[in-house]
């Protein structure tokens, strides 16, 4: 069991003082013993003390002992159970100061150890903070080179969705022009109808023209305008410049259409019908 340093102090100061109570007390119990042996050189002192007791009292006298009634025997025997009693103090004194060193001696001891232990932690721990340290600058390296790709692959991304998008636009301007470019192809094919030999097909070339007109692209409605416009060169077609049905028709468009450009180009081609939008 490992015992904290603090208490270390206490535990010394705690020794020492039980050794100075026992040694107090044996003190103390030997001091009390001398006077009672008869011939031990208290006695005399004793007894010289003594307070007279009063004549009128019928009390037995008892002799005093005096100093030549106490042989060298006796007072060698004293001596030799005071040296006896001394020794076996000192003897006790001795042995509770070993005990008392011996402990304070295994409590330094094991403070030291567990000094060691306390300090072999501390070098661990601060190894493990090292490599703590290190390892967290290289994630931090790490991590910048992350980020510096993520950023130059968010770039890329960047380019490569304007790119798309650019393409969609493209994709979407070429799916609105084809149609168109279908259509444009087919007024240009009945336009040349028209003025064909066969009063038939110009007959139904001038009634799909005629529907071209209608459709939502106002380029395809212009192109159908300006072929109407070009029937006066070709005096030799069946058409008939006063024909109700296209004359009707750019009436509509010279008035009506939502693009003036179309507007202003069925104007044009009624002028060169000989229609004179002002008198309709």
């Amino acid at each position: 069991m490992r015992i904290p340093r603090p208490k270390w102090a206490l535990l010394g100061a705690g020794l020492l003082l039980v050794s100075c109570l026992l040694m107090l007390s044996i003190l103390l119990q030997t001091g009390q013993a001398a006077p009672l042996r008869q011939g031990s050189p208290t006695v005399v002192a004793t007894l010289t003390t003594a307070t007279t007791v009063p004549m009128s009292l019928a009390v037995p006298s008892t002799p005093t002992p005096t100093l030549e009634a106490v042989s060298y025997p006796q007072m060698l025997a004293v001596y030799k159970e005071v040296l006896e009693t001394t020794k076996w103090i000192m003897v006790a004194f001795l042995g509770i100061l070993t005990l008392s060193g011996l402990g304070a001696l295994w409590l330094f001891q094991h403070g030291l150890k567990g000094i060691g232990e306390v300090q072999a932690k501390a070098n661990e721990l601060n190894s493990q903070l090292e490599s703590s340290r290190e390892r967290s600058k290289k994630l931090e390296k790490k991590w910048s080179k992350l980020s510096e790709e993520a950023e130059s692959l968010r770039k890329e991304v960047e380019v490569v969705k304007e790119q798309a998008s650019s393409a969609q636009q493209k994709l979407r301007d070429i799916e609105q022009t084809a149609p168109r470019l279908e259509t444009l192809a087919s007024i240009d094919t009945y336009a040349v109808r028209l003025l064909s030999a066969d009063r038939e097909i110009s007959r139904v070339a001038k009634r799909t023209l005629i529907e071209f007109s209608k459709d939502k692209d106002p380029v395809v409605r212009r192109e159908c305008v300006r072929v109407f416009g070009m029937i006066p060169n070709y005096p030799e077609c069946f058409v008939d410049l006063q024909d109700p049905l296209i004359i009707s028709r750019l009436q509509q468009m010279a008035l009506k259409d939502p693009e003036r450009g179309v507007k202003l180009e069925a104007r044009l081609a009624l002028k060169k019908l000989g229609v004179d939008l002002g008198e309709e």
